[in-house]
């Protein structure tokens, strides 16, 4: 599994047609950082592509993904401070 940090080569990744398996957050609070998670030997080849200078995109289609994750990332760090809030909401309830 491919856990990338960066959300241009994510964007360039799922653009080229690599397959994203998901997200995961790491972190608390105001630290957290997201993950987007690839599998497989394409997603390491077009992240060398990147890195290297070698990658091509089309433009249109890699703004419309930059979007596209933007999106699922502020859900999913929504989803993450829904859970704190009601972690703690529970924790100061059950000592109180």
């Amino acid at each position: 599994m491919l856990a990338v940090n960066d959300l241009w080569v994510s964007a360039y990744l799922v653009s080229s047609g690599a397959e994203l398996h998901g997200l995961r957050v790491s972190g608390f609070g105001g630290k957290r950082s997201v993950s987007f998670l690839f599998d497989g030997n394409e997603a390491e080849r077009l992240q060398r592509h990147f890195v290297s200078g070698r990658a091509v995109a089309n433009v249109t289609q890699l703004k419309a993904t930059m979007n596209h994750l933007k999106d699922l990332l502020f859900n999913e760090l929504r989803k993450e401070t829904e859970n704190e809030n009601q972690s703690g909401n529970y924790r100061a309830s059950a000592a109180g």
